[in-house]
């Protein structure tokens, strides 16, 4: 997600923006991901393991300067925001704060679909095909929209 909003917001030739599951708060959900132990570990020693990761504190800075929520403000194309509600590495809450910022643009639509039971990756069958399904579905839209649009002019 980070890449993706970063790279949307910086260049314009993107026009369409699709976050499965994103996250708002990159430093304040890694560190409740990893717990307050493994944190004070990279704090005093540098650098700690954690589900076969080496987290060290240059990266926990660099998610430090990464504000989603004012980034995304700068991003004027299309978006469509996808999250599970059974998601407990970022909290579905972050879903709802991605539509109302991306709402206050002045240009480009933002859509959400919610996935009932849904994980952050969501693993399970059910939740990967429609996850699947409705982005294919919000994807065929804008392209019928386009394709209705073209060659009008006023």
């Amino acid at each position: 997600m980070r890449v993706a909003l970063l790279t949307a917001v910086r260049d314009p030739r993107i026009k369409t923006l699709i976050l499965w599951s994103a996250v708002a708060y990159p430093c304040g959900d890694i560190r409740r991901i990893v717990g307050s132990e493994v944190w004070k570990e990279i704090e005093e020693k540098g650098s700690a393991h954690y589900l076969n990761y080496t987290l060290t504190k240059h990266f926990i800075r660099s998610l430090a300067s990464f504000q989603p929520m004012e980034e995304l403000q700068r991003y004027q194309g299309n978006v469509l925001l996808v999250h599970g509600t059974n998601d407990d590495v970022v909290p579905v809450d972050h879903c709802f704060l991605y539509q109302k910022v991306f709402w206050l643009r002045r240009e480009g639509i933002c859509d959400k679909e919610i996935i009932l039971q849904g994980d952050h990756t969501f693993s399970s069958s059910t939740a990967r095909k429609e996850l699947l399904e409705k982005t294919i579905h919000w994807l065929k839209g804008l392209r019928d929209k386009k394709w209705l649009w073209s060659g009008w002019s006023i």
